[in-house]
């Protein structure tokens, strides 16, 4: 336990060298351990040391488990390697492990940040016909995501105000920070509209909209929103906070 405690140490510190060392030294080496030094190769995208532990695991008569895969998709998926990603659940379902509510979110999240919407769609329905796994509130927030960056604001609306938690705010800032990026005011000015209903206190959708109209040269949307920002005390002026 602590020698899996020691590799996930130097794992977060990004020290991966150490953390191979470290695990190099210990007289065990658990499942445990293996998947301490295998997520940070894979959080650092280095494929073929992922490989050759995973190789060497098996050579000990290890078999890699389901957390083993989580926390190489979620690995993956923070690097943006989507099809290593997708790589990783062909072999999980080759080797008869079922994947988990982890593993379908580590999927969803590749696909959305790959713009993946077809396969994000196919995995989406996969986690619910065939694994019979009930979708969690950030299940629903890739989803929100998966089609507001293809910029199928329609359905990104609609799975927004449809999903079993029309009340949670991530995903209404999801749809609020594509709207910015993609320059949508509309819908944008409708998803604070809701965040800010959520959590009038909190400073993030204030930003994403002030943001929005500031890249459009909307300078009198702007005011408004800062003055809004202001009245309820969120910060002391949303321009002088924008653009972090």
């Amino acid at each position: 336990m602590l020698g899996t405690s020691l590799v996930g140490m130097y794992v977060k510190c990004g020290a991966i060298g150490r953390a191979q060392k470290a695990f190099d030294e210990l007289s065990i080496q658990d499942v445990m351990t293996w998947n301490a030094l295998i997520k940070g190769y894979a959080q650092y995208g280095q494929r073929d040391q992922v490989l050759k532990c995973l190789k060497q695991m098996r050579s000990q008569g290890l078999s890699p488990n389901v957390v083993c895969w989580n926390t190489l998709t979620g690995g993956y998926a923070q690097q943006g390697l989507a099809e290593e990603v997708l790589d990783c659940f062909y072999c999980m379902e080759m080797e008869g492990i079922s994947p988990d509510a982890i593993t379908f979110l580590n999927m969803l999240y590749a696909c959305s940040h790959a713009g993946l919407v077809d396969e994000g769609l196919i995995y989406f329905a996969s986690m619910v016909e065939n694994y019979v796994i009930t979708p969690e509130k950030e299940h629903h927030v890739c989803m929100v995501d998966l089609f507001a960056r293809a910029r199928n604001f329609e359905m990104a609306m609609r799975i927004a105000e449809k999903m079993p938690f029309p009340d949670y705010l991530p995903a209404w800032s999801a749809l609020l920070g594509a709207c910015q990026n993609w320059g949508n005011v509309k819908l944008g000015r409708l998803a604070f509209e809701h965040a800010a209903q959520l959590n009038g206190c909190a400073s993030g959708p204030y930003v994403l909209m002030a943001n929005t109209c500031a890249t459009l040269n909307m300078e009198e949307n702007l005011q408004i929103v800062d003055c809004l920002s202001v009245s309820i005390g969120v910060v002391e002026g949303i321009s002088n906070t924008r653009f972090m």
